[in-house]
C-alpha cells in the first residue's frame, strides 16, 4: 500500500510532525521563502497527494524545509560592549553562489538571519527574498533553517565561521573563507 497517491513528475521534498502554531519554512534556490504557522495545513490520509508549499519560479528547487516549533520563533537577545552578547531562536542561513560552480568548491557568501524578520504568508504563495545577489551569484548553494547558535563544517571537519546575524531580511550575505559541507 501506498503512503502518499503522488502524480507523475511530483515528490515527497520533506515531512515533519508539527502542532497548529509551529511554523513550517520553505527556502527556494531563488531565494525565496515562504512561512507560516502549520495550522493552515489541513490532516490528509494516505490517499492525499500532499500540500501546496512555496510556488516555485522555473528552474527552481526547494533547498531547505524545517518544521519550528512555536516556543523557538521568537528572536531573543542582549547586545554588550563588543556586540552580541547572547542571543536564542531560529535563524535562517542562506548562502549565494553561482550556479555553474561545480557544488561543494564554491566558498559562498553566508548570511544568518532571525526566522522572525520574515514575514508570514499564505501557502501555495512565492514568499519572500531572503537575501539579494552580488555580482556573480545567481542562486542560493545551501540553506538551513535552525535554533541559534548554528554551526557549520567542511567537507574534512574544519569549523567554517559564520557570519553574525543580520536584521536585514533580504540583504547580501558576507564571504566565506571555505565551502560549508554540514550546518546544524
Amino acid at each position: 500500500w501506498s503512503v502518499i497517491d503522488l502524480k507523475d513528475g511530483d515528490e515527497v521534498l520533506a515531512a515533519g510532525e508539527a502542532t497548529d502554531h509551529d511554523r513550517l519554512v520553505f527556502v527556494s534556490t531563488d531565494s525565496s521563502l515562504l512561512t507560516f504557522e502549520a495550522r493552515n495545513v489541513r490532516p490528509q490520509g494516505r490517499t492525499a497527494g500532499g500540500m501546496a508549499g512555496i510556488r516555485l519560479a522555473e528552474q527552481c528547487h526547494v533547498a531547505a524545509f524545517a518544521v519550528v516549533p512555536e516556543k523557538e520563533v521568537a528572536w531573543d537577545y542582549e547586545e554588550g560592549e563588543n556586540g552580541l552578547f547572547s542571543a536564542s531562536g531560529a535563524v535562517v542561513l542562506t548562502v549565494a553562489g553561482d550556479s555553474e560552480a561545480l557544488a561543494g568548491t564554491e566558498n559562498g557568501s553566508a548570511k544568518v538571519t532571525p526566522l522572525e524578520m520574515y514575514p508570514t504568508k499564505g501557502r501555495g504563495t512565492g514568499g519572500v527574498r531572503s537575501q539579494r545577489f552580488l555580482k556573480g551569484q545567481n542562486t542560493l548553494i545551501r540553506a538551513f533553517v535552525g535554533s541559534y547558535p548554528l554551526r557549520a563544517s567542511t567537507q574534512s571537519g574544519a569549523a567554517v565561521e559564520l557570519p553574525k546575524p543580520d536584521m536585514r531580511r533580504d540583504g547580501s550575505g558576507t564571504d566565506l573563507a571555505s565551502p560549508i559541507a554540514v550546518v546544524g
